[in-house]
């Protein structure tokens, strides 16, 4: 046949009544479906703009162009916003491709369909299902691992990790069980996508996660995931009310620059409350939990229920966001719990209460906040002194150790300081640490006593938490003090700190060995943590002087 004579009869089909042209739409766009029911292929959205009558005549690199400005329009007119990556397009017109739609020179194989589809691109305004394929085509589209671990769950997202290599990755997972939250979702995944660009790095992005990917699960679109770097700490939340001030505003001035950075590329986060903060061992904060997070250019509909960190326009009716909104909350995170409590010096407090007003057009931008900040605090001098102090330990140590150390001596200066406190998370990352010295000095057989302590192992590793049994088994008298509770408590206690998903039992376990009530185990651990460092001491070559014992005592000396 000729074209002259495909294109009439395919002027002809399209001439009937409206029945017949919606029976061979339905059989028509059956190579574009997932299944055998309409579930569209994330690539439908693409064909659909690929075949609108503008678009003749363009050369392909031009028609991707057009393509990814009128779809991003299109998703703007569902109410989802953001844009739709040209990296997705590319992906999408491969797929067409491949599923023998367009041919290598971009056009149709069947051209009924291309007719079709140029009649028709409502079609992703007016149809639940095509506007579903139109946000995945505009988010990641993410493949959930087969081996993932479960960390936590609170609120609307469960944390799973997965070790690749040397690097944990954290999958967030969210239902999204309706095309408002989908929305959002995709409003979500377009924020986090300016965030992922590396060309224009701030000074405050090593206060926020490195995010890999976002977007809807592969196999499951009614999944939203977000995955990024794994972020080592507890979250602010379990320190809000134990720390002291000033080591609450060292915080809250790392927050400042994560937000600063956020939106200098117009994201406003939305939700910043010390739940959403993780701080590791030396006071570092990282802002992590995008689930709210929208561009500055976005409207909301989402109205967010009251607690202390939300401003009172996200809680209004309607609701209203804007970057003064994350100004409110990063001010009550400076005030602290007590909002009765002084805090110095009194051109902070005066900044907080600005930021705080309940009037938005009173609250100072991200800049000035950072400006007056650099003027009004500096922690840095204290901290420096103290890791002077436990480094000055570190350097007796013996070389060899020096490594598993320096990696907590920012840790050990914070708690002598009282900058953190004394408690469970401390003790297990001093158990970690013993546990890690127990394995060198006994790798590196420094003595006859670590020499057998060696062999015990076989060829496994052998570890605080597994040397009673192995003390037993040898009947070895010479090493009958490894068999005391207080070495089984620090093994118990550094699974704990590696494995929070067994954290509970082996906290629990620990007591038990040390006899311990909840109220007293804080001291007890802390009695085992000098022992256990003691028995490393003398392990050590001969004239060494217990430097782990001294090093150890920072951890709790601000007790």
């Amino acid at each position: 046949m000729l074209d002259v004579d495909v294109h009439a009869s395919i002027a002809e089909i399209l001439s009937g009544d409206n029945h017949l042209s919606e029976e061979i739409w339905t059989y028509a766009r059956a190579e574009l479906s997932h299944r055998d029911e309409w579930e569209p292929v994330d690539s439908f959205p693409l064909a659909v703009a690929w075949a609108r009558r503008e678009l003749a005549q363009m050369p392909q690199p031009h028609r991707l162009e057009d393509c990814v400005r009128w779809l991003s329009a299109e998703l703007k007119a569902s109410g989802a916003s953001g844009w739709v990556p040209a990296e997705r397009v590319e992906s999408s017109l491969r797929d067409l491709k491949a599923r023998g739609v367009l041919r290598d020179d971009g056009e149709f194989y069947r051209p009924l369909l291309r007719e079709l589809l140029r009649r028709r691109p409502q079609v992703l305004r007016e149809d639940r299902d095509s506007q579903m394929a139109l946000l995945r085509l505009a988010v990641d589209d993410v493949e959930w691992p087969e081996q993932v671990e479960p960390r936590d769950e609170g609120g609307e997202a469960k944390i799973f990790i997965q070790t690749r290599g040397d690097r944990t990755l954290t999958y967030r997972s969210c239902k999204l069980d309706s095309d408002e939250n989908r929305r959002r979702f995709a409003r979500t995944c377009a924020a986090i996508r300016t965030l992922r660009d590396r060309r224009t790095k701030m000074p405050g992005d090593d206060r926020l996660p490195r995010v890999i990917e976002a977007g809807f699960r592969r196999d499951n679109a009614s999944e939203g995931i977000i995955v990024y770097e794994w972020v080592e700490g507890e979250t602010f939340e379990t320190l809000w009310t134990k720390l002291p001030a000033q080591a609450r505003v060292h915080i809250a001035r790392q927050v400042a620059m994560a937000v600063a950075a956020l939106h200098a590329r117009d994201v406003i986060h939305c939700d910043i409350a010390p739940r959403n903060i993780i701080v590791n061992g030396r006071l570092d904060a990282t802002l992590i939990d995008f689930g709210l997070a929208r561009r500055a250019d976005q409207s909301t509909h989402t109205r967010l229920a009251r607690d202390p960190f939300k401003a009172p326009e996200q809680c209004d009716d309607p609701p209203f966001v804007d970057k003064a909104s994350d100004i409110y909350a990063l001010g009550v995170l400076f005030r602290g719990p007590d909002s009765k409590a002084t805090l110095e010096p009194a051109g902070l407090r005066e900044l907080v209460a600005k930021m705080t007003s309940t009037r938005i057009e009173d609250r100072p931008s991200i800049i000035e906040v950072v400006k007056r900040l650099e003027e009004l605090v500096d922690f840095e001098p204290q901290i420096l002194q103290l890791r002077t102090k436990v480094e000055d330990v570190v350097n007796d140590a013996p070389e060899w150790l020096w490594e598993d150390l320096l990696h907590f001596t920012g840790t050990a200066a914070l708690v002598h300081g009282r900058y953190l406190p004394w408690d469970q998370h401390r003790a297990m990352e001093a158990a970690f640490l013993l546990n890690n010295l127990f394995i060198r000095i006994v790798a590196e057989r420094r003595g006859s006593t670590a020499s057998k302590l060696a062999v015990l192992g076989g060829e496994a590793e052998v570890s605080l938490a597994s040397l009673r049994s192995t003390v037993r088994a040898s009947g070895d008298p010479s090493l009958a003090e490894w068999e005391g509770p207080e070495v089984k408590a620090i093994g118990l206690m550094r699974i704990a700190w590696a494995h929070p998903k067994d954290r509970a039992s082996r906290i629990a376990e620990a007591m038990r060995e040390l006899k311990s009530r909840e109220s007293e185990f804080d001291r007890n651990i802390q009695r085992a943590v000098v022992k256990v460092a003691g028995m490393l001491d003398q392990l050590l070559d001969p004239g060494t002087s217990k430097v782990i014992t001294r090093f150890m005592e920072f951890f709790f000396r601000g007790a």
